[in-house]
């Protein structure tokens, strides 16, 4: 899913304000999943979050109380 991740060249220490459009790459595995947050920023994605959770519904629990306030977040599932 994040074969094209670089954290020398994506990641950042840039705070998420709330005018920023989220984007959770979020793998769906049994017994634990993953996620990983970013923006568009500059032109580039940057990876300004990470989380794991144990079930769908911690995953859902969490966006909603961490990142509530964003008007828009687009989560995207691994198919493989």
């Amino acid at each position: 899913v994040y074969s094209y991740y670089d954290r020398d060249k994506h990641d950042t220490n840039r705070v998420i304000e709330k005018s920023d459009i989220l984007h959770i790459g979020q793998d769906f595995n049994y017994g634990g999943s993953c996620g990983a947050v970013y923006i568009n920023a500059n032109d580039s994605l940057y990876m300004v979050d990470e989380f794991a959770m144990q079930d769908t519904e911690q995953v859902i629990e969490h966006v909603q109380d961490k990142y509530e306030k964003h008007s828009c977040i687009f989560l995207y599932n691994s198919i493989v």
